[in-house]
């Protein structure tokens, strides 16, 4: 799992629950408990997909990904109208707390909303169940997991000595001509 994914899912579910949209214990960040009526509403915040869609650097590899992040909204009413007001109130908020900060605390580079998927269940129960699923990009780098593998285990390189064979194949080179072809690179750290 990469971490950045972890720490991304974590902030927003971390901005959710400052913001008090719903009771903190019912922001989850994961998808995997089934809602039960006396816990709703609830909000489950998950990555459905995380793809590369492009590469800053060679060495280490430094990518451009793409994430998709749901931030689904569950509530539960008897009547539809005020259910569709309810779900549409939540979602608001959700959307104008992620977007007040577009890099999250600085764990990437931008957030915002691609769309919204809405969803009704249960229509013989006495309180059907809606809900909205807000899919937001997510833009942000990391390191392909080979250069993370890599970061620490390969010393910096601070420099070298060259060495240049100076003259003819067979001819003794000039002592003068000899002596300047030697080089001490240092490269500067920054």
């Amino acid at each position: 799992m990469s971490k950045k994914r972890k720490d991304i899912r974590n902030e927003v579910v971390s901005v959710l629950k400052r913001a008090n949209i719903v009771i903190a214990a019912n922001i989850l960040a994961n998808r995997s408990i089934p809602y039960e009526s006396k816990l709703l509403p609830a909000i489950s915040v998950y990555t459905r997909a995380d793809e590369v869609a492009g590469e800053f650097s060679s060495a280490p590899r430094l990518l451009k990904k793409s994430l998709e992040l749901i931030v689904e909204v569950v509530l539960q009413d008897q009547k539809d109208d005020v259910a569709a007001d309810r779900l549409d109130d939540l979602c608001e908020k959700v959307e104008d707390y992620l977007s007040s900060d577009d890099s999250l605390n600085g764990k990437c580079d931008d957030i915002y909303l691609s769309r919204v998927d809405f969803d009704f269940q249960g229509e013989q129960q006495e309180k059907p169940m809606h809900s909205a699923v807000m899919v937001f990009t997510v833009l942000y780098n990391d390191y392909e997991p080979r250069s993370r593998f890599l970061q620490g285990n390969i010393n910096d390189f601070v420099g070298a000595d060259a060495q240049y064979q100076v003259g003819h194949n067979n001819s003794e080179p000039d002592q003068a001509l000899a002596d300047r072809a030697k080089d001490t690179i240092d490269v500067p750290q920054i």
